[in-house]
């Protein structure tokens, strides 16, 4: 018991070596004592008394060794007998008084020894705090009246009188005015004399008066400073004595609710109530600080470590751990681990998360800073949670100097009566406070950790053990443990509870580590007949990575499957679908299917139709068996209305405010939850229930479970589950890919590819009706020309293929034409052209006609640049217009299907829209627009890797030299460009031809060939040149009984003999029919000269033009409207025109005989 306030300690400090302490009754018996240390340097520190003599000190020999600087080595020998305890000097003073001792900075107390019941921690309920009376301080009163002051004596009056009475007697010889005047003086005087001693008298008394009040008021303030005193030592206690609290629980454990002032030691100071007081210098006043909100406290000094440690116990045992926690702004070092399993610190350091947790935090925040560094910038995470209230700061420094100037108070913990605490005093307080248990904090009664498997499993995780454990829950129940509270076991129902539920927690609360025990909780409850889940990870799949094995799970999707996500919502529709078909059937029964989300905000924010989908997924699920879990950070607009309305179940881990908190359980006290235990969490079943408790957590792998409960599966030979969707079609798909016994669409047709319905969950082969025009439109690489070679590959044994694209060759042996050369072109779109218009049915023809014409867009606009390109368009427009009737198909690719004028593109009916990743294909079917995947084109199988080459006549250029001798016909003499066919002469025996054209054109080598062809048709026939002029007339040549057949080259350098032998030519030609002629002429010759034989030739109407002559001079033989050729000009190829009449391009033969000498 520690002196009264008002002793001073001199008066109990005994001068003799020897000091004898009384020991009281109950201290008499046999019961075991100790000594505790109730404040100084080593408060909390406890050593046992035992019979007989004990040496006290500060060495670490000493029987009762207290660490204060203040105590010598060997400072006293402390004698136990009860009744007494005797008390000896050796090296420094000891002061005693009653049961207590103080030895140099230290205060002590003898008590019996306090028994700690040993067993699980007890809840402790605190009492309701008593209102303390109000004391008010004593006022002085009112002060007696003095007496008034006596008056001066009237002297002047008194001597006048004086005077004037001894005038009188003198003046009037009467003595009697004079005894008279005399008298009065003398009477004055003396009642001036009574005056004064009865003033004096009155004096006395109310200067007594006046002491004895001040007396009574200074007793008063010293009563009321004393009872200050005593209310401030029970509020702040001695250590020793809140060891005390803790051991015994008495009421003032965790008595008060808030941090206000807080005690450091004890020391003696001069005090007054009032100015008018007496100071009253009073011993043993509690010396404090104070720790508001807003405070920053800076200890500096050699013992600042064990000061600061001696207010954070004291805190923790005057304040429960549910109104305050202690958060180390750095990791703590090895000094400070002695307080590190205080209830009311917590484990991790201050981080950047603490800035959003202070607005929910409900309890006080002191913030332990050891290095004044982490504090020095004004934007520091501990300075920012400061400001933002309910935090105050305690900086810890070996010197001043390393405090930071922001202190708002600075303390020397080397100053002498203040406390102190070290590892042996704090291990004595946690030891005691670890008996008890705060009900106001949340989760306080709860275990830190649950064992999944002994939770669970009981401890068994075999095979056996699951396989009965299935067989056990035949009801098909669908009930999960999930942790434990303080009242037992916590389980969800989701038949009774659900069906769906919320999970809501912020990083490292354990949300994911709880979905997985959910997982495994049902899985080892359920078979995989009963239970399926479908896992959808957007954390990149780390969350679920053990569980996708279990044999209960049939499918998973995350962040890194890019699409999954939209084909699972469309796949989880069909299987709604589905199990509405299933389920009319009242026998049929299908297995729980359990959609489990995790970080659903970052699946909204990649699929934002999801959050649409779920409520529509949780309303129409709830009757079909299909149960949600869906889990996010925080609330927010992901979970709007609609999702929480369907959700019973709702889960709230550490959330980051009392908002998220209140959204998802309809309470605040998830905010609360520390981070030092991952896993707590609060759960609302329906509108009142609210259960806070633990989840349990798998201790060892969770793959080793998983195996075991696949190894369960594999025993009791369970069928796989049916997936609600396909997998996706693979990127590179080749034909082994099909499946053969797919319920899929019967056709007759190319087999392309395959088409993925997710909508009726099957996936079939995509089939291309090869009588029917097809569309195939897709941006630049989209694979357009890949689908043309595998519709190639596959069709070209079985039909005509040709293919027109922008390859820059043509290879007629492929049947491959390059868009710019139109000869090819128009060469094709003729022979189409001829069956359509021989009216060859589909059915009749002998070959199906297929043409491959890539990028058809691009061809349309080059073609409408020119006439011959309208033409072509023209051409190539009845085609595809007409050309399914008569066997002729055309696949088309373009970037759009826009830019097909709408009288073709009415016409087609299969259209296709290539995807962006390569060989994928979009098309419509039942209406729907379906994806699907192109085989590769360079996937064919062996047996088709037959020489396919399909060479036709009709797709071959024009060849620039023919041979004479591959001519077949008698009198042919060329060829025409259209279809081949040999131009032969006329039979009749009269010829007049005129070939034009310009030097180089190839006249000579005309004129050879229709002479060779003349010649084969007149055997017996004569062939003259310009030589045979001047050797006979014409009138000779007349006569001859053979047909003659003139031939002159370079008719303009003819002499005037050989210009008049001409006209006598043309005189005798008509009557004569075995006369011909055959020359070669420039055109300027016919348009320049006037000769009567010239104009002639030119209405003869019959020649040859070659080269550009086709184009500008075809009027000199009545032609005036030529269409333009698509065939390049070269030698000996030119229009023939025939009695005024086009008959089309020709390329003349040329012999392979020496040509003849024509002059």
């Amino acid at each position: 018991m520690s002196p009264s306030p008002l002793t001073s300690l001199a008066a109990v400090v005994q001068p003799a070596v020897r000091v004898a302490v009384r020991a009281t009754s109950q201290m008499a018996g046999m019961e075991s004592h100790e000594l505790v240390v109730m404040s100084g340097p080593d408060s909390g520190a406890v050593h046992g008394l035992h019979l007989g003599r004990q040496s006290l000190g500060r060495s670490q020999a000493a029987g009762i060794c207290i660490d204060d600087p203040m105590i010598e080595t060997h400072h006293a020998i402390i004698s136990w007998d009860p009744p007494e305890l005797q008390v000896s000097r050796l090296g420094g003073d000891v002061q005693a008084w009653d049961k207590s001792l103080r030895v140099g900075n230290s205060f002590c107390d003898i008590r019996l020894t306090v028994p700690i019941v040993e067993g699980p921690p007890r809840i402790f309920h605190r009492p309701p705090p008593v209102a303390e009376a109000e004391v008010h301080p004593p006022h002085l009163g009112l002060a007696p009246t003095a007496p008034s002051p006596v008056r001066t004596p009237p002297l002047s009056a008194v001597m006048t009188g004086l005077v004037i009475g001894v005038l009188l007697a003198v003046l009037t010889k009467q003595m009697l005015f004079g005894l008279f005047a005399v008298v009065t003086a003398v009477v004055a005087g003396l009642t001036w004399v009574l005056s004064l001693a009865t003033h004096h008298r009155a004096m006395k008394r109310w200067q007594k008066d006046t002491d004895d009040l001040q007396q009574r008021f200074n007793e008063e303030c010293r009563e009321f400073l004393y009872l200050g005193v005593l209310r401030q030592q029970c509020r702040h206690r001695l250590l020793g004595d809140l060891l005390g609290v803790a051991q015994t629980g008495s009421a003032q454990l965790w008595g008060y609710k808030k941090i206000d002032e807080v005690c450091i030691g004890r020391g003696s100071r001069t005090m007054r109530v009032t100015t008018d007081s007496a100071p009253v210098e009073i011993h043993d006043v509690p010396i404090t600080t104070s720790l508001r909100s807003g405070e920053i406290v800076g200890i500096f000094g050699a013992a600042a470590q064990r000061l600061a440690v001696a207010i954070i116990i004291r805190l923790a045992v005057e304040v429960g751990p549910s109104d305050w926690e202690l958060i180390a702004v750095e990791p703590l070092s090895d000094e400070w681990l002695m307080i590190s399993s205080l209830a009311h610190v917590r484990k991790t350091p201050l981080d950047k998360q603490d800035v959003d947790h202070v607005s929910a935090a409900s309890k006080h925040r002191i913030l332990l800073v050891t290095n004044a560094a982490v504090i020095a910038s004004r934007t520091c995470i501990a300075r920012r949670i400061l400001a933002l209230g309910e935090t105050s700061i305690l900086v810890v420094a070996h010197k001043r100097a390393g405090l930071p100037n922001i202190c708002t108070q600075i303390i020397d913990a080397d100053m002498p009566n203040l406390d102190g605490m070290t590892a042996r005093g704090v291990a004595n307080v946690l030891h005691a406070l670890g008996s008890w248990i705060d009900p106001d904090c949340d989760g306080s009664m709860l275990p830190e950790k649950i064992d999944f498997e002994t939770l669970l499993c009981d401890g068994q995780v075999t095979a056996t053990a699951i396989i009965r454990r299935w067989r056990d829950c035949e009801a098909r129940s669908m009930i999960a443990v999930i942790g434990a509270s303080s009242d037992g076991t916590i389980a969800i129902d989701f038949d009774s509870d659900g069906p769906h539920a919320v999970v809501v927690g912020t990083t490292g609360s354990g949300k994911s580590e709880f979905l997985r025990t959910l997982i495994l909780a049902l899985a080892v409850r359920s078979s995989p007949s009963e239970l399926n889940f479908v896992l959808i990870d957007y954390k990149g799949g780390a969350a679920f990575d053990a569980c996708t094995h279990l044999p209960h799970v049939v499918g998973v999707i995350t962040d890194l499957d890019t699409g999954l996500a939209e084909r699972v919502l469309t796949s989880l529709e069909a299987e709604l679908r589905y199990r509405e078909r299933e389920l009319r059937d009242f026998d049929k029964t299908l297995p729980r299917l359990f959609v489990v989300v995790d970080e659903l905000a970052a699946l909204a924010v990649d699929v934002p139709e999801f959050i649409g989908s779920l409520v529509s997924i949780a309303q129409r699920g709830r009757s079909l068996g299909v149960h949600l879990i869906v889990a996010t950070q925080r609330p927010g607009a992901v979970l709007s209305a609609d999702v929480l309305a369907n959700a019973n179940i709702r889960v709230a881990l550490r959330v980051q405010s009392i908002h998220d908190s209140q959204e998802i359980v309809g309470s605040g006290v998830a905010a609360g939850f520390t981070r030092d235990v991952p896993g707590r969490a609060a759960m609302r079943l329906g509108p009142n229930d609210l259960y806070i408790f633990q989840t349990a957590m798998i201790a060892g792998n969770i793959a080793d479970i998983v195996e075991v409960i696949a190894e369960a599966s594999e025993l009791t030979k369970s069928e796989k589950p049916r997936r609600p969707w396909l997998d996706p079609l693979p990127k590179i798909l080749i034909r082994a890919n099909i499946c053969e016994n797919t319920d899929e669409p019967k056709f007759s047709g190319l087999h392309i590819g395959m088409l993925d319905d997710p909508s009726y969950q099957r996936q079939f082969n995509l089939i291309v009706e090869p009588s029917q025009h097809v569309l195939v439109t897709g941006g630049s690489r989209s694979g357009k020309s890949s689908l043309l070679r595998l519709i190639r590959e596959i069709i070209e044994t079985s039909a005509m293929v040709y293919t027109i694209a922008g390859t820059g060759n043509s290879d007629h042996s492929k049947n491959e034409i390059d868009l710019a050369d139109r000869e090819l072109v128009q060469r094709l779109l003729d022979h189409c052209l001829r069956r359509i218009v021989d009216g060859e049915s589909h059915q009749s023809s002998s070959t199906q006609i297929v043409l491959l014409i890539d990028d058809i867009d691009v061809w349309r606009n080059h073609f409408l640049e020119d006439r011959l390109g309208l033409s072509l368009w023209a051409m190539m427009q009845r085609v595809i217009i007409e050309g399914p009737a008569h066997g002729i198909t055309c696949v088309l690719t373009m970037a759009s299907g826009q830019s097909l004028p709408a009288i073709l593109s009415s016409r087609i009916r299969q259209k296709w829209q290539l995807d962006d990743h390569p060989g994928g294909v979009i098309g419509e079917y039942e209406g729907r627009l379906l994806r699907g995947q192109l085989f590769f084109h360079t996937e064919v199988e062996a047996s088709d890797q037959t020489s396919r080459s399909q060479t036709s006549s009709v797709v071959r250029h024009l060849g620039s030299r023919i041979a004479t001798a591959e001519l077949r016909q008698r009198g042919a003499w060329g060829v025409f460009a259209k279809d081949f066919e040999e131009v032969c002469l006329r039979p009749s025996a009269d010829l007049a031809m005129c070939v034009v054209g310009h030097v180089g054109s190839g006249r000579t080598t005309v004129l050879e060939s229709i002479m060779h062809a003349w010649q084969a048709q007149h055997a017996d026939g004569r062939v003259l040149s310009v030589s045979d002029f001047s050797e006979m007339t014409v009138e000779q040549v007349c006569v001859m009984s053979v047909a003659v057949l003139f031939v002159v080259d370079d008719v303009e350098s003819l002499s005037s003999l050989s210009d008049e032998w001409m006209q006598q030519f043309f005189a005798h030609q008509q009557p004569n029919k075995n006369m011909s002629l055959l020359i070669a002429v420039p055109p300027v010759f016919l348009r320049s000269r006037g000769d009567h034989w010239v104009q002639q030739v030119r209405r003869s109407r019959t020649g040859f033009l070659l080269g550009e002559c086709a184009e500008h001079d075809a009027d000199l033989f009545g032609v005036y409207s030529t269409s333009p050729s698509v065939y390049q000009q070269g030698i000996g190829r030119g229009l023939l025109v025939q009695d005024g009449v086009s008959q089309g391009i020709v390329q003349a033969a040329s012999s392979a005989m020496p040509p003849l000498s024509i002059v």
